[in-house]
């Protein structure tokens, strides 16, 4: 074949790979942000990005790209991960090609490489196990290790077919850069180093044992002298002896290391046994990966107690091993089929056997082991059956089966990413008693306003916790639930888990945050800015920054409260600078600027609060509030105020403005509904009066605009602030 037609061959087989992992994505382009997806927005310089992941770095510095090209966009982000996850698949297509173009047995001038090397391509592009990792935006240090992982084999493979020494040293240098390059994108790239070995054995030395052992010394020295220079950034050392420990004491529950999965609970062992088991289920939904059976998070999987308990687990084991013997004694027989196989388990075993400790089921993990899976598989198969697959329209028929059949089930799955609610009910069908998607479905009701439903399930969680002794998901959901309480003014509930967390958990930094914003809801700001800063001097993990920046911005409103307009600023922008998507300091900041007058600045600030918090009924009313003082236009003010009262809040400012609203066009009966809605929730007579005396005032209806205005001043508890603005009201009506 002349190399222009190899060329148009490439060309085609990198659209097909391309187009098709780019049609199955799609749909999934503008969805949410998942689970600890917020990390990736925390550190907005590189100082800040090295504190924050050390071990990471590269894998950072990408998500700071996205954050200086658009830091509020999820499209900004999943685009690149999706031109990542491009990249891999024709990476596997041109390894898969090289790879069975220099194997011995196959005839040179025939189809067989290419269309192995594209079906292997196309299988791992649309294989719906891959979803969680280039879906999930974080999961791109999976997919930025499995780069650089897949790149190291490359250049290996280019190293040894090089015949100058410049080149053939070169290309090693690459090799070992790559690998340095994955550890600091995610530390799974360790693996490259057996895995190179494993495809140098089979592919490159062709089982010659005396050729290998010679490579063996030379090839380890490349690894070895990567993960020195990763070491620079990436405790290996360190995290190799905490590994270590854990297996001496293989029969004691795993604790104290901070790499750890929250409420761990289980031993080593019983890690270990029980990934046999979720291993399986890996494999099962390789071939079967039906969306019904696919699941985002399954923290809960049921623990293997022994290797009898449950019977599953030994099925399991059995299965497993005998994967693996059947790979090492049929190696030379069958060798892509071996080579795919323990591929796939040399790629998975840092994660779910060696890291114990770590959750113990997550379909992302497959990212990387299905690169070599995919290729053993297919090339063994059409090795296999080239012949019937000379057979007229056979081959056009593998590429409909596999982007039919396993692009079809992606493109379905992908459609539970573009809405919290929908995704984390998802989770909870198919994982029972889980608390993560309890508490994600109560965080996500409680943004979209259904405080009902947020209630119901922090409330659920709340009880499995308890229950099941979960003690780091029940100090979160209580405190959630405490958060959710204060937010909506329900002070005796909002007590009641306050002091359950100072009873359960001796007083930790939830406890103070609650009780801070308790006192701040009661103008004790002083003693609420006093609680916030005991809880900062705590610790704050990584995954804990959001936490921070939180009460940073509820520094600010307690300062706001004060009047002290500069500090409360300083803290609010402290917050956004930890947090970029932090709605409620966004909000701080424009409340502040609306009583400076400032308002072009406050409506662009409310914007950013209601782009990442669209439903949140006190900056909708005060974006309603905004339009209303730039010159009483009610008609912009409507929508907002619209939105802001159907989740059927319970508090009154809404009903205020919406009453205000009705009455400018004259909607009296409207309004006095609303008016009355706002007095069921509390609100004063002098709040509904003055607001009713400003409807009034944009309905140019002066006589009742100072009807109102005299029937305010009458009342005894009404702030002098509002008393001197309705006596100026009147003297200018007259």
């Amino acid at each position: 074949m002349t190399n222009i037609s190899l060329m148009k061959q490439d060309a085609y087989a990198v659209f097909l790979i391309s187009i098709s992992a780019f049609l199955v994505y799609s749909n999934s382009l503008n969805g949410i942000w998942a689970f600890d997806d917020i990390l990736i927005n925390y550190g907005t310089s590189i100082d800040q990005i090295i504190n924050i992941s050390k071990t990471r770095i590269i894998s950072y510095l990408t998500f700071l790209i996205n954050q200086k090209i658009n830091a509020y966009d999820q499209f900004n982000f999943r685009i690149l991960n999706l031109l990542i996850y491009i990249v891999n698949s024709n990476l596997v297509y041109l390894i898969s090609f090289i790879t069975i173009k220099n194997y011995d047995n196959i005839q040179k001038d025939n189809q067989i490489p290419f269309y192995i090397a594209l079906i292997s391509a196309l299988l791992f592009a649309v294989h719906p196990l891959n979803i969680n990792a280039v879906s999930y935006i974080i999961q791109r240090m999976a997919s930025l290790a499995t780069l650089f992982v897949l790149l190291s084999v490359l250049f290996y493979i280019y190293a040894n077919n090089a015949t100058e020494m410049t080149k053939k040293i070169g290309f090693y240098l690459i090799s070992a850069l790559s690998i340095i390059s994955g550890i600091l994108s995610k530390e799974i790239a360790t693996l490259a180093i057996p895995l190179i070995l494993l495809y140098d054995y089979i592919f490159i030395s062709k089982f010659d044992k005396k050729y290998f052992l010679k490579k063996l010394l030379f090839i380890c020295s490349i690894g070895i002298a990567a993960l020195i220079l990763a070491s620079l950034f990436v405790p290996v050392i360190k995290s190799a002896a905490e590994i270590i420990s854990l297996f001496q004491n293989i029969n004691e529950p795993i604790q104290n290391r901070n790499w750890l999965a929250a409420d761990v609970y289980w031993t080593p062992l019983q890690h270990i046994l029980t990934e046999f088991r979720v291993i399986s289920r890996y494999l099962l939904l390789f071939i079967f990966p039906l969306p019904k059976l696919l699941v985002f998070d399954y923290w809960n999987y049921p623990i293997s107690k022994t290797m009898f308990e449950p019977v599953s687990t030994f099925v399991a084991i059995l299965f497993v091993l005998s994967l693996i013997i059947f790979s090492v004694i049929k190696i030379k027989k069958y060798p892509f089929l071996s080579f795919g196989i323990l591929w796939y388990f040399i790629s998975i075993s840092l994660e779910s056997f060696i890291a114990v400790g770590l959750d113990l089921y997550f379909e992302h993990r497959n990212y990387m082991p299905l690169t070599g899976l995919c290729f053993g598989i297919i090339a063994q198969l059409i090795l296999f059956s080239w012949k019937w697959l000379e057979f007229r329209y056979a081959k056009l028929l593998v590429f409909i089966v596999i982007l039919i059949f396993f692009g079809g089930m992606t493109f379905q799955r992908n459609f539970v990413w573009n809405d919290k609610i929908v995704f984390w009910k998802d989770v909870l069908e198919k994982t029972g008693d889980n608390p993560r998607p309890l508490i994600a479905l109560g965080n996500s009701s409680h943004a979209h306003g259904y405080f009902a439903d947020a209630e119901k399930y922090y409330k659920e969680a709340v009880k499995i916790c308890s229950d099941k002794k979960y003690s780091g998901f029940l100090l979160n959901v209580l405190y959630r639930l405490g958060f959710m309480y204060i937010s909506l003014e329900k002070q005796e509930q909002a007590v009641k888990i306050k002091d359950l967390i100072g009873k359960l958990y001796k007083y930790p930094k939830e406890y103070y945050v609650l009780n801070g914003m308790l006192l701040n809801l009661n103008r004790d700001y002083n003693n609420a800015i006093e609680n916030y800063n005991f809880a900062l001097s705590s610790a704050f993990s990584p995954y804990e920054l959001a936490d921070k920046a939180t009460i940073l911005s509820l520094i600010g409103e307690s300062y706001r409260g004060l009047g002290q307009y500069l500090k409360a600023y300083n803290y609010y922008q402290a917050a956004v600078n930890i947090s970029p998507s932090l709605s409620a300091a966004y909000h701080g900041i424009a409340k502040l600027e609306i009583a400076q007058r400032k308002f072009d600045s406050a409506k662009d600030n409310l914007n950013k609060a209601l782009m990442f918090d669209p439903y949140n009924f006190m900056v909708l009313t005060d974006m309603a509030y905004l339009m209303l003082i730039q010159g009483n236009k009610f008609q912009d003010a409507l929508p907002y105020a619209k939105k802001a009262i159907e989740a059927n809040p319970p508090l009154y400012q809404p009903y205020l403005i919406m009453g205000i609203i009705k009455l400018a066009p004259g909607n009296e009966r409207e309004a006095q509904m609303v008016f009355a809605k706002a007095k069921e929730l509390k609100a004063r007579d002098y709040q509904i009066l003055f607001n009713m005396a400003w409807g009034y005032s944009i309905n140019r209806n002066t006589e009742k605009q100072n009807y109102c205005l005299k029937e305010l001043l009458k009342l005894k508890d009404v702030p002098d602030n509002i008393k001197n603005m309705a006596i100026k009201l009147l003297s200018q009506s007259h």
